[in-house]
């Protein structure tokens, strides 16, 4: 929890930068690019599309983005337009996701199980939403939730000469599974979902995540708390022993645990069990691990500065260590 959103700031900081201009366009054909109009022409392009991001709500999101990219592995920004804003952006929840590759092994298929309440639902496709939405209306029960799917695909039966939505090389389909009605079919453009994804293996079209690789040590760094909390506990706390005519089994060693034991002599009092252990130990074992987690979330990038011992280093020394670790990021960052 204190690891991912350093990465996640680390990435929205190095790739999408609102402060900084952090895409440039060019022409495929490389022989325009010499041509003084065609980079001038490039560059008022690349300022309106910089102030459309910058004036939706993409900064607001794209940290959630990144989170769930880091966390699962795989995360899914959806655009789409914006009368407003031109555009906007919401991160789905992975959850909900289920997506096939093409033959290219490019996403180009999204199914989207998903819930809304009734008022929702009746309020994006009005007495179009099913018998089950309208029911629900009828009898006041508003905020009961209703499944649906979303489904986008290529459409691969299309007159390309036609520009409706029904024509789009992207179809949208929303249906109610329960009654399959499909409630709307409209079309894309583009394919609107983002979808990295973070290590990724052949066989498999979902990647795993730094989260999944650290999660041993993450278990066991809970475990070791745990213990070292009771040691501590038992430190501050120790149990005691008191005059008995016999033990009362069992025989507690928990903090501030009572045990009574056979009195032998006149003299017997009350004592403090001497409990043995160095938390030390567990102290030092518990933050390796924390290191452990933090290199898997790459925190010893992000934060180069503060976590390299303290003496003078040069810029080279420190540009050396950021493009080591950047060779390890560098597969991801493709993907991304």
């Amino acid at each position: 929890i204190n690891a991912v959103p350093i990465f996640a700031a680390g990435l929205h900081s190095y790739l999408t930068n609102p402060s900084s201009k952090w895409f440039a366009l060019a022409m495929r054909n490389k022989a325009l690019m010499g041509d003084h109009d065609v980079k001038r022409w490039l560059k008022e392009c690349e300022d309106a599309i910089f102030d459309v991001l910058n004036n939706s709500n993409f900064n607001e999101v794209v940290p959630e983005w990144y989170t769930d990219f880091i966390v699962f592995g795989n995360s899914c920004l959806y655009e789409e337009e914006d009368f407003e804003d031109t555009v906007s952006f919401c991160v789905r929840p992975i959850s909900e996701i289920f997506f096939l590759a093409n033959d290219k092994g490019r996403l180009d298929t999204i199914y989207r199980y998903f819930t809304l309440t009734a008022r929702q639902a009746y309020q994006k496709w009005g007495n179009n939403a099913g018998s089950k939405v309208l029911d629900l209306i009828e009898a006041q029960k508003v905020e009961e939730l209703v499944s649906f799917l979303h489904i986008v695909l290529p459409r691969e039966e299309r007159d390309v000469r036609k520009k409706d939505a029904k024509n789009k090389p992207f179809a949208s389909i929303y249906v109610e599974p329960s009654t399959k009605k499909i409630l709307s079919e409209s079309g894309y453009d583009e394919f609107p979902f983002f979808i990295p994804r973070f290590y990724k293996v052949s066989d498999s079209e979902y990647a795993y995540s730094p989260a999944s690789m650290a999660l041993a040590d993450i278990k066991m760094l809970n475990t070791m708390s745990r213990d070292i909390l009771e040691a501590a506990q038992k430190k501050i706390h120790p149990p005691i022993t008191l005059p008995h005519d016999g033990y009362l089994l069992p025989f507690k060693t928990g903090a501030k645990s009572i045990n009574y034991k056979l009195q032998g002599s006149p003299d017997d009092r009350v004592e403090v069990m001497n409990i043995t252990g160095d938390i030390g130990i567990g102290l030092e074992m518990e933050n390796q691990r924390r290191m452990r987690i933090e290199r898997s979330f790459f925190v010893d990038l992000f934060l180069m500065l503060a976590s390299l011992p303290e003496r003078e280093r040069t810029a080279t020394e420190i540009a050396e260590r950021v493009n080591e670790r950047m060779l390890i990021l560098g597969p991801i960052l493709g993907r991304l």
